[in-house]
């Protein structure tokens, strides 16, 4: 039964669909995430007071990529999420 149900719906970690980051702005590096967001020149889907979604993205890769040149070269963490 599980089996079955499983092969009905698609899987969570599917890499297909939309997907989008939320990068946090109420922390002590919200100036780096504004400057990286400014300089990478990354697509803003929505800005609340305390947060940006950067995407969409069409590939879970893409966006991947982009939270790992984010993180590693700018110090900006977020967290990734399948867009609607």
């Amino acid at each position: 039964q599980t089996a079955a149900r499983q092969a009905r719906s698609p899987p969570a970690t599917s890499s297909s669909g939309l997907w989008v980051f939320e990068i946090a702005l109420n922390t002590p590096s919200r100036h780096r995430a504004k400057e990286a967001i400014q300089q990478l020149e990354l697509p803003v889907a929505r800005k609340e007071n305390n947060f940006v979604v950067i995407g969409p993205y069409k590939q879970k890769q893409d966006a991947a990529r982009v939270m790992k040149e984010l993180s590693e070269h700018h110090g900006v963490r977020g967290w990734m999420m399948a867009g609607n």
